[in-house]
């Protein structure tokens, strides 16, 4: 990955750069190698930075940068990061990529600025987080076809064998293409509907050994049962389920059964030899969704330094 990066330095001046190494490149302005301008304004702290796909790209915003007056540098400042943001078989992928090379990565089944609180979120070090949005989530979320939640709701309509083979076959290896990457912790991750998918993938494809669901849908019709019923694939070592504690007090009768439906799945997913942890938020459905996703997928990938490679 390439990076175009602002530093604060130690005077309040600012400095704009671009690196293939950010971390390393950070080391070198403090040890008074990295430019003759940081040199003498020392020490100096990562104020901003992007993620770029290519050298090009990457030098072409730091000249772009450079012409910007101060406060327009400033207002930058403001978001501490900017993704890259690719288009992968058609759907948006936005990559929050930490400063420092990991080998973590977890698609987050979500929209952008969701994605962005869930990174500001995260306790370090954290993984590159590949947000990956537009999708219809009644559609391609949902395994099978279902009646709608209420008489205003859309039916579900069941596309997520879909969704799921262009999320492994071309979504996930174009990500990963762009980024260079290779030999990765790969996680999938997803709140609400989303975090059903997570976990019905799991019996479809190796792609993800490790899974978050937080306050997944697992009321959904016969999952359970579908659940119970399939093996999954050899694949997975570690998932992550969460729930409000509020949730099953919901006055809809499906959506009711989510947390006895959770803690099945929990107990199947741990007879098939899979660690399991499973946490109580408090709060409903709707309570601190960016929070919960962030605490989740860091208590997952503490527990991956585990796990055998």
């Amino acid at each position: 990955m390439n990076y175009t990066y602002i530093l604060r330095c130690a005077d309040g001046t600012l400095y704009c750069g671009w690196t293939n190494d950010l971390q390393k490149r950070l080391s070198a302005h403090n040890a008074g190698t990295g430019a003759k301008f940081t040199k003498s304004r020392r020490p100096v702290v990562l104020a901003y930075y992007e993620v770029h796909e290519s050298k090009h790209s990457a030098m072409q915003r730091e000249a772009a940068i450079k012409k910007l007056p101060r406060q327009k540098k400033l207002d930058l400042l403001q978001t501490p990061i900017s993704p890259l943001r690719l288009t992968a078989a058609g759907y948006p992928v936005s990559v929050f990529a930490p400063p420092y090379p990991t080998e973590n990565v977890v698609y987050l089944l979500t929209g952008d600025e969701d994605a962005a609180h869930v990174f500001a979120c995260l306790h370090e070090p954290k993984p590159i987080l590949a947000a990956v949005g537009g999708f219809d989530w009644n559609a391609d979320l949902s395994p099978w076809p279902a009646p709608a939640l209420t008489k205003k709701a859309s039916p579900f309509a069941g596309n997520a064998q879909a969704f799921l083979e262009t999320l492994t076959q071309k979504i996930v290896p174009q990500t990963e293409q762009s980024l260079d990457l290779s030999g990765v912790n790969r996680a999938l991750a997803g709140y609400s509907l989303a975090g059903l998918f997570t976990l019905w993938a799991l019996y479809q494809t190796d792609r993800f050994p490790y899974a978050v669901s937080a306050s997944g849908s697992l009321w959904y019709d016969d999952f359970v049962s579908y659940a119970n019923a399939h093996p999954l694939c050899a694949a997975v070592k570690r998932v992550d389920l969460s729930l409000g504690d509020r949730e099953k007090l919901t006055k809809n009768a499906r959506m009711a059964a989510v947390e006895n439906a959770t803690l099945t799945v929990k107990q199947l997913l741990e007879h098939a030899g899979v660690p399991v942890a499973f946490t109580r938020n408090p709060g409903g459905h709707f309570q601190n969704p960016e929070q919960r996703l962030a605490d989740a997928i860091g208590r997952l990938l503490d527990r991956t330094k585990e796990d055998p490679r």
